[in-house]
């Protein structure tokens, strides 16, 4: 999971960073889990800890405004985010 942040930040650092910005602050909610992120899907399941999943997955959704949609012959291609 935090791989895939890892090159979305990236990708958005080099292509929009107002935008890389506002997704740093959407992913901000899942830094506690970054040493166990098994440990918030098994919390994501209860509602307190669920408000993360409708930030972090607008990040795809809205940058660029077209959607997150990455060259396929790129590194991207295999990191699962879709």
């Amino acid at each position: 999971m935090f791989n895939s942040i890892a090159e979305v930040l990236s990708y958005l650092d080099n292509h929009d960073p107002s935008a890389a910005a506002l997704a740093r602050r959407r992913y901000e909610c899942l830094a506690p889990w970054s040493n166990e992120p098994a440990a918030y899907g098994r919390e994501a399941l209860s509602r307190g800890y669920a408000m993360c999943e409708e930030p972090v997955t607008r990040v795809l959704v809205d940058f660029p405004p077209n959607g997150f949609k990455p060259p396929a012959s790129s590194r991207f291609a295999s990191a699962n985010l879709f």
